[in-house]
């Protein structure tokens, strides 16, 4: 069932209150914003549940991802163990980073302002 805050396919990008329920929802920084942190975590989403890794949150996405009120409660157990881990596995992997440490060493060697976090250049540079 399709979750009463989707109202559209969100995209990088992508700004508004359904973006802030999914942050909120999935524990990410509450920009507002389909940043590149939001969309490496949709896509860990997906590949737990087998959807299309794409890290846009269409309806099929926002039914597995849930109503804005599991923010509230504790994250959903199929998250955990095993198939936690290959989720923040497949996160790093898509951001081509594990920490701070190794984005801000990722711009330098592409000679991107070091910022330690993965901004728009540095996720073109990535490859997204």
């Amino acid at each position: 069932m399709t979750p009463a805050w989707f109202r559209r396919t969100l995209v990088k990008g992508a700004s508004g209150p359904d973006v802030g329920a999914v942050q909120s929802i999935l524990r990410c920084y509450p920009s507002g914003v389909m940043d590149e942190w939001t969309l490496a975590v949709v896509r860990g989403v997906q590949v737990v549940h087998g959807l299309p890794v794409t890290g846009r949150v269409d309806a099929e996405t926002a039914a597995v991802i849930g109503p804005r009120e599991r923010e509230v409660r504790e994250m959903p157990p199929e998250w955990f163990g095993q198939e936690y881990a290959t989720a923040e596995a497949a996160v790093r992997r898509i951001l081509g980073a594990a920490d701070e440490d190794t984005v801000r060493r990722f711009q330098s060697a592409h000679q991107l302002t070091v910022t330690g976090r993965v901004d728009a250049a540095t996720a073109v540079a990535m490859g997204d």
